[in-house]
């Protein structure tokens, strides 16, 4: 009996992980040397502190190579594409009168002396060309460049614009109560710097006029800026919740500062390595904090659990550590490195922030295990301790009467529960398929908030806020001014401008037009296109001798091979603009056909590839996360029924998470899309503590009901507080003034909840219906009645040949039996 019984210990030691054999000692007797080497540590890696930088780019988001990159970028070399900067007027008694358009002139000489915008770029009905026609031929000048002294003068500008058809409703908002001006920026300009000079201006020049500043730059800095003020709101307030719920469930000073000292010190040191490394902090980097306190909060939960469940039993301060840490380390070990591969396995998003997010988490999530398992158990080394019996006895029973009373309704109702969790199930698939992709960044921002207002505003009155655009592109030199062409994109802007959510399109097709309707030579049904060749050429000419040939160049190049068309789009809901952009892109097939190439860029784009790049990056980053921690769980149990255990509860929790995402319409978007990396993370934690402490217990009583018991009231205990501390420090985000932080709060929260039930009520039943070898160590009777299988023909008399092989063929059995 010795033997064999060595023999299994053995085993048991080899399965855990090395911490659990060389840690306890090696820090026990060295305290001090692993405190002091942690701190200094932390201390150099959060130096890098410092170097880090705030970035908000939706283009930075898309992979290098991405083809929707690569064409933005030839539109940049070709048209000079630039950022925009968008500010809009509105006077709800109408802005034709002379203070309004006063007060439009100076806002537009004083924005062209705005750092980081380019000089001369500014539009608006100050500086944009007007085409009219003179007795003398062609007058080319801007709608007014002087104040106008009158009101008459006023309703001078007024017939002007409305007589034009370029700028009513995109200039001027077609009910007379809002003027744009638009501006192209420098890139790389200072953000900061131009969003609190134009500010200042909106400012200075309101009343009784309300003025609107945006542009896709101007939101990325209010998303960033915004979200850092959040979360230098939330993130100490996280931390006070966790320390908040450690007090009532330890009612130990230490067992609170300890804990809560090594999850600081992760937190500072992961942000100093991105410092270090110039990983920029993104929209989804800027949650980094408060996630790190949710989830490695978790592991000192764990390694203070089970060194207070050791003092309970009166024993002394260095036995209670190498017990605690003899216990945990092993499944914390495992549990941190399955977390590491759940945020790791984000990697498979081509989206960089989700990328680096997934990186830079992974790496918190190694130094949290390692603060967990040396910062902890050394600073509770040099800690002297009064009473302990005392402190351990003031400890709440709540959890325990919680846990057990669940248990015993399961067990009684465990049917009524099973049926339930079925249908549910069931109904959570069902649901999942009406899950949508997408995001509006309109709704980043709460309402009445600054930008979102400014949106509204260009999305209502002055055709949109932001853009597809459109590049047809000709076979030879001057082939944008052939009529044939001319008229396939007259007929697609018409197809553009007839689309829901389109609030105008616009391009060299209009200054054809707006040329040939100044000078009288529309005939029959030309639709006000030049005839031929030679036409076009002659107005380009004509409009030469009045105006400045480069005034094009942003919608057509030099040689009239390219020209670009602006489809202005009053949504920022990128799941419209999948939609437009399939119709879209399916009718330049049907117009264009080989006449021309057409290639599709702009924002909008920018939000579709994100899109396409989420699903795809979804699908990958579930089906490794599952997989990869299968595998790893497997390994440490030594067996693939530990492993299936293990990611049951997760696997489910992430479907009735998608079911509810479904039916609340809540849509799979940046931030969410993070939700099942997080939670392989954190939820893959609750089932490998249970697992292993319940094997531990069983083995010791021999006692199934006894061995249940024991492990909700030590490993469930902690599942509990861990569940409690990480779904509130995730509900923190509710706090949020963005829907999509407070979406992924509750949707994490949501998840840990469910896995918790799943590992706590319907874990147990499901362990002893399987009955895994690894647990139970009970070797199933596998007999071999026949071997009629076998193509050999066996003699009946050889009873002693036929009887080993069925020996043999069972001992395999059993021996492949013991890895499930």
């Amino acid at each position: 009996m010795v033997g064999p019984a060595k023999r299994q210990f053995n085993r048991r030691q080899i399965g855990n992980s090395l911490a659990t054999l060389a840690i306890p000692d090696r820090i026990l007797r060295h305290p001090k040397i692993a405190v002091v080497a942690f701190v200094l540590a932390t201390l150099v890696l959060s130096l890098g502190i410092v170097r880090v930088q705030f970035v908000n780019q939706f283009e930075r988001d898309l992979p290098e190579d991405d083809p929707i990159l690569r064409t933005n970028r030839r539109f940049e070399e070709i048209f000079g594409e630039r950022d925009l900067l968008m500010m809009a007027l509105v006077n709800d008694e109408g802005i034709y009168n002379r203070k309004t358009l006063t007060k439009l002139l100076a806002i537009t000489r004083e924005v062209e002396g705005v750092q980081g915008v380019i000089p001369g770029s500014v539009k608006s009905l100050c500086t944009v060309k007007n085409i009219r026609s003179e007795e003398s031929g062609l007058d080319v000048a801007p709608f007014f460049e002087e104040a106008p002294l009158t009101d008459e003068e006023a309703l001078r500008v007024r017939e002007l614009t409305e007589s034009n058809f370029m700028s009513c409703g995109r200039l001027v908002s077609s009910d007379g109560t809002a003027v744009a001006l638009r501006a192209s920026l420098v890139p790389g300009h200072n953000v900061a710097k131009l969003h609190k000079q134009m500010r200042a201006i909106a400012d200075r020049y309101s009343g009784p006029e309300r003025i609107f500043v945006t542009g896709d730059t101007l939101v990325d800095y209010e998303v960033t800026s915004s979200m850092r003020k959040d979360v230098a709101i939330l993130f100490p307030i996280s931390l006070l919740l966790v320390v908040g719920i450690l007090i009532p469930a330890f009612r130990r000073i230490d067992s609170v500062v300890v804990p809560s000292v090594a999850v600081l010190a992760t937190v500072a040191a992961t942000l100093g390595l991105m410092g270090y490394t110039g990983m920029p902090v993104t929209v989804v980097g800027s949650i980094l904090p408060v996630v790190i306190v949710a989830v490695v909060s978790a592991y000192g939960i764990h390694v203070v659990n089970a060194f207070g469940h050791e003092l309970a039993k009166g024993a002394g301060r260095p036995h209670c550590l190498r017990g605690a840490l003899g216990t945990v380390s092993g499944p914390v070990a495992i549990s941190a490195l399955t977390s590491a591969i759940g945020f790791g396995s984000l990697v498979t998003f081509k989206i960089r922030s989700i990328h680096d997010f997934g990186l830079i988490l992974a790496f918190a999530i190694t130094f949290g295990l390692i603060s967990s398992l040396v910062f902890i158990p050394a600073a509770f080394a040099l800690i002297p301790f009064g009473s302990v019996r005392a402190g351990r006895a003031r400890r709440s029973r709540l959890a325990d009467w919680l846990i057990v009373n669940l248990y015993e309704r399961v067990q009684k109702r465990g049917k009524t529960y099973a049926f339930a969790a079925a249908v549910g199930f069931v109904l959570a698939i069902v649901a999942t398929t009406r899950l949508k992709v997408g995001l509006e960044p309109a709704k980043f921002f709460p309402e009445g908030h600054p930008t979102r207002k400014s949106l509204d505003v260009f999305n209502r009155k002055l055709g949109g806020s932001t853009c597809f655009n459109l590049m047809v592109e000709a076979d030879e030199r001057e082939g944008i001014i052939e009529p044939s062409l001319l008229r396939k994109m007259d007929e697609f802007q018409e197809f553009a401008k007839a689309q829901e959510h389109v609030g105008y399109a616009t391009s060299f097709v209009d200054i054809m037009r707006r040329l040939d309707s100044a000078l009288g030579e529309s005939e029959g049904d030309t639709m006000g296109l030049p005839v031929d060749k030679a036409q076009a050429a002659q107005y380009l000419l004509l409009y030469s001798m009045s105006g400045d040939p480069s005034d094009f160049e942003d919608i057509v190049d030099y040689d009239y091979q390219r020209a670009k068309m602006i489809i202005m789009l009053n949504t920022y809901d990128d799941a419209e603009h999948q939609t437009l952009y399939q119709r879209l892109r399916e009718k330049a097939s049907e117009i264009f056909g080989g006449a021309a190439r057409v290639e599709f860029g702009g924002r909008a784009m920018i939000l579709i590839g994100q899109d396409r790049y989420i699903v795809t990056g979804k699908i990958l980053n579930i089906i490794c996360s599952v997989v990869i921690v299968w595998l790893v769980c497997t390994l440490y149990f030594r067996s693939f029924s530990g492993g299936l255990l293990s990611i049951i509860p997760l696997c489910v929790s992430t479907v009735y998470t998608f079911g509810v995402m479904g039916l609340t319409g809540m849509r799979l978007n940046i931030a969410t899309a993070m939700t099942t990396g997080i939670a392989v993370g954190v939820g893959v934690d609750f089932a490998v503590h249970y697992i292993h402490r319940f094997r531990e217990e069983y083995q010791r009583t021999g006692c199934e009901e006894q061995a249940v018991r024991n492990t909700l009231m030590t490993a469930g205990k902690g599942i509990v507080f861990n569940t409690v501390s990480v779904s509130c420090g995730f509900l923190i985000f509710l706090g949020s003034r963005f829907q999509a932080l407070r979406d992924f709060g509750w949707l994490i929260a949501l998840t840990m909840l469910t896995c918790a039930a799943g590992t706590l009520l319907f874990l147990p039943p499901l362990i002893r219906i399987v009955r895994p070898y690894f647990i139970y160590k009970e070797e199933p009777e596998f007999k071999v009645r026949a071997l009629s299988f076998l193509p050999l023909r066996i003699p009946v008399e050889n009873e002693e040949l036929v009887s080993g092989i069925q020996r043999r063929i069972s001992l395999g059995l059993r021996r492949i039996s013991h890895y499930f």
